[in-house]
């Protein structure tokens, strides 16, 4: 289980990783980062469908039965490695090409809030509320857990999802 894991939890992150090649964190230009939202959130799902072909490929190797537990750990396993992958991923990202985050970040979701014609007091506050976020993000375990938690709750729902679709009881019983 662990080696069916292990390679599709790999290639599941691999897929997860896409949008950091496609869209270089240089600007805060909104279609910049609607598109690499829309293209994030669209790589994560199709990532989160290795889930359904590591379980499938575990109950093969199980000669065709497998128990709800068994599928759902399996899907777990996947997801894990996936959401650690693609955090790891981001810290060289972070450190290498993506430093100015936090600024970009901040200036995207105040020019958003300008778009919106919030008012002066509205903007202010969320600016410190960034800031604090700013100053926390940049705290390694804050950043990675974080990163992590982008991930892996949607692994954890396709797991559950696949494992519920996926269980097979033996023909025999």
């Amino acid at each position: 289980m662990l080696r069916i894991a292990l390679i599709y939890g790999l290639l599941s992150g691999i897929v997860s990783c896409i949008p950091f090649l496609l869209f270089p964190m240089s600007s805060a230009d909104d279609m910049d980062m609607k598109n690499a939202t829309i293209v994030g959130l669209a790589c994560i799902i199709i990532a989160a469908a290795f889930i359904f072909v590591a379980i499938i490929s575990y109950r093969k190797k199980l000669g065709g039965a497998i128990s709800f537990r068994e599928a759902f750990v399996s899907g777990l396993y996947v997801a894990l490695i996936s959401a650690l992958f693609y955090a790891s991923v981001w810290e060289v990202y972070y450190h290498t090409k993506g430093k100015n985050f936090v600024e970009v970040y901040t200036t995207m979701q105040v020019r958003q809030m300008e778009k919106n014609k919030r008012s002066a007091p509205e903007i202010e506050k969320r600016k410190q509320e960034m800031q604090k976020w700013g100053t926390d993000y940049r705290k390694f375990p804050v950043r990675f857990i974080t990163t992590v938690g982008e991930v892996l709750p949607v692994g954890i729902v396709v797991s559950l999802i696949a494992a519920a679709i996926l269980k097979r009881k033996n023909e025999e019983e």
